[in-house]
């Protein structure tokens, strides 16, 4: 059980390295003119399921709640509603939003929840089941009898 406990741990530290990662990112991103508000949301999923070492639906979850609060606060923080700018305010209208940020916000929170939830570790590529060797006699013609002609 205490295991189970180190990588929920591990996993909200990775959300929190990721978050910080991806709204660093965002921010590079934009000064060169690339609009990738998804990408923080990302972030916070890859960096918790790497770290979490397991697969886990509820570090999903919170990743993908981290991954749209983070979403909201740089959209504020880059471009604020000119009538109040206010992170209340822009709470509280966020369906004043253009349609693509809305849907950016919503892909953000989906790769935080898909990436937050892990994998499993036990498997690795030395354990896929092998296909059957075939035998030594592949070689053979399948009509030969054994015999010489």
């Amino acid at each position: 059980m205490a295991a189970r406990k180190a990588n929920i741990a591990f996993g909200i530290l990775g959300s929190a390295v990721g978050a910080a990662i991806g709204f660093m990112l965002f921010f590079v991103l934009a000064q060169q003119g690339l609009y990738a508000l998804a990408l923080p949301g990302a972030a916070v999923g890859i960096a918790c399921g790497w770290l979490s070492g397991g697969r886990s639906i509820p570090l999903g979850v919170v990743c993908a709640v981290v991954a749209f609060a983070l979403g909201v606060v740089i959209e504020w923080k880059s471009d604020p509603f000119p009538a109040d700018e206010s992170f209340s305010y822009f709470v509280t209208h966020l369906h004043q939003l253009k349609r693509v940020t809305q849907i950016m916000l919503a892909v953000g929170a989906v790769f935080g929840f898909w990436f937050g939830i892990g994998r499993d570790r036990d498997i690795g590529f030395s354990e896929r089941p092998r296909r059957p060797v075939a035998d030594d006699d592949s070689d053979r013609d399948s009509d030969d009898d054994g015999t010489a002609p």
